[in-house]
């Protein structure tokens, strides 16, 4: 399968050449690549049994990235790629070609790439399994009218496990989508699409499905500070075999409204809803609506620097399992500073308390109630030329009202990356 997948990706980069050079032309293009070296880190505090338990992975790793390029990406285009990850718990190699030709009104496009990933004998994954990724996608985009175009697309995704487990399994993911865009004024913009999916898991048939799904955005910026963005996406999804896994709705949608400046101060809300709705539910999967909400005072400092402050809001309901109902307030300090491709840094701190509605005291409660600290940081620095650090945080430790209960999750990341 490995060696089909390499002759797919040879093929269709010879064929986009042909599309694209004309005949008699030479292969002139430009040659790119990266170096990057670093770490990730993830780290895992908990209770079992009144005994504490870490699980930590630290796995070093240097990435090696190749390219060509030919044409320009605004007329017709053409990208290959290939990439080679060497680490101390595994090895991963990934081929890509990128190809996009247009004409007055139409474009079509290809991006496809395949992704083999192998894990040492002495990994410290808990459950290592090699594997062969492979994704296609193709579309077909027309302008039907100034700012307006609609487009068809197709994503393939094939994943093919050495071993079929309890948590991997081969599947293969196809999903069709119709889109459509209105530019107005390039200040406001609007996004409809719908789609069909189908999911095969050869091994477990019965988990197989198929899905439609509808999805709208709305987008305006009136200037740098002020902008509104909405997003609603629904799906209905129908499972082979119903009686292992219900069909259900799924309703998810997002909200983001900062509309009101004045002189160095702005205001703004910003909302996450995410709503399940099972035909049959039981106490894995049950009906349930999830919000979030936070209230942001803004102070730009500079056009380079601004801090946001205020409170957040969540919570969960569900008819069907009290148990997981809960309630959150806490509050937020964000910090975003960009300084060009010099230095860019974006940071958020969220200090808050969870109550679940079933008291957290009792011996066979599920879950008890708890304070959180939850730290986020992305930052990227230009240190000579070509030369780029870059590092993630993400530390959410967890203070429960039964001590037994406390947890904390760690990830972090840092590499050093030099391109030409």
């Amino acid at each position: 399968m490995i060696r089909r997948g390499h002759s797919w990706l040879a093929f269709i980069a010879l064929t986009s050449l042909n599309f694209i050079l004309p005949a008699g032309s030479a292969m002139a293009g430009k040659v790119s690549g990266s170096i990057t070296t670093g770490f990730d880190s993830f780290t895992e505090k908990y209770t079992i049994v009144e005994e504490d338990t870490l699980d930590r992975l630290t796995e070093f790793r240097t990435r090696l990235r190749l390219g060509y390029t030919h044409g320009s990406f605004l007329k017709n285009y053409l990208q290959l790629q290939g990439e080679s990850l060497v680490g101390e718990e595994s090895l991963e190699s990934t081929g890509r070609v990128y190809f996009i030709r247009r004409s007055d009104a139409a474009r079509f496009a290809i991006d496809t790439d395949l992704t083999y990933r192998t894990f040492r004998d002495s990994s410290d994954y808990s459950f290592p399994n090699d594997f062969l990724r492979y994704n296609l996608r193709t579309y077909f985009q027309r302008t039907i009218a100034p700012g307006l175009s609609l487009r068809l697309t197709d994503r393939l995704e094939v994943l093919d496990f050495d071993q079929r487990t309890e948590f991997d399994y081969d599947y293969v993911r196809n999903s069709i989508t119709l889109s459509g865009d209105l530019d107005r004024d390039l200040t406001t913009t609007y996004h409809a699409a719908v789609a069909f999916t189908n999911k095969s898991i050869p091994d477990s048939t019965e988990i197989s499905y198929h899905a439609w799904s509808a999805a709208g955005e709305y987008r305006a910026t009136m200037d740098i500070n002020r902008h509104v963005y909405f997003n609603l996406n629904g799906e209905r999804r129908l499972y082979e075999d119903k009686a292992t896994k219900s069909h259900f709705w799924a309703v998810l949608a997002g909200a983001t409204v900062h509309p009101f400046t004045r002189g160095d101060f702005g205001f703004g809300i910003e909302n996450t809803l995410e709503s399940y709705f099972y035909d049959r539910e039981t106490d894995a999967f049950f009906d349930y609506v999830e919000n979030r909400t936070s209230i942001i005072a803004s102070y730009f400092k500079s056009f380079d620097l601004t801090f946001g402050l205020g409170p957040t809001f969540a919570f969960l309901y569900s008819d069907f399992s009290h148990e997981d109902e809960y309630t959150e307030v806490g509050a937020r300090l964000r910090v975003n500073y960009n300084a060009g491709t010099r230095i860019w840094l974006s940071a958020s701190y969220e200090p808050g308390h969870r109550n679940y509605s079933v008291d957290g005291t009792g011996s066979e409660v599920i879950f008890s109630d708890f304070t959180y600290h939850r730290i986020i940081v992305f930052a990227s620095a230009r240190i000579w030329r070509n030369l780029n650090t870059n590092l993630f945080l993400n530390h959410e430790p967890e203070d429960h009202k039964i001590e037994g209960d406390d947890a904390t999750a760690t990830l972090f990341s840092l590499d050093l990356s030099y391109s030409f």
